[in-house]
């Protein structure tokens, strides 16, 4: 069992991270702090995606009871919903759309001009 939680820990934790830096997005009223946590994001949701995929991947090439088969017999009823999301798309448009001149437009200009 502990030889489990040492593969899923690091994968839930990044997870979590993950979820924290994006529940903190709404409250960013800055373009250049939405675009550096954007960012932290991305790089989070990549991250947890890939070491997802290596205990998968590990689960399907061995075989038995390993820690790893375990792991990625854990990790298959979480993976599905987790993977299925559009996490990534919005979080690279918010990331797009943070980028320099992101309040350009909401400057008024006089009549004429």
């Amino acid at each position: 069992m502990e030889s489990q939680l040492t593969i899923l820990l690091p994968i839930a934790a990044v997870w979590l991270a993950a979820g924290v830096v994006a529940d903190g997005l709404p409250r960013l009223r800055n373009a250049r702090l939405l675009r550096r946590r954007t960012g932290w994001l991305l790089v989070l949701a990549l991250t947890g995606v890939a070491l997802t995929a290596a205990v998968l991947g590990g689960g399907l090439f061995s075989a038995g009871t390993a820690p790893v088969d375990q792991a990625a017999a854990g990790l298959t009823v979480a993976a599905g919903p987790a993977l299925c999301r559009d996490d990534l798309p919005r979080v690279r448009r918010i990331r797009r759309l943070s980028g320099p001149g992101a309040g350009a437009g909401s400057v008024s200009r006089p009549p004429g001009h």
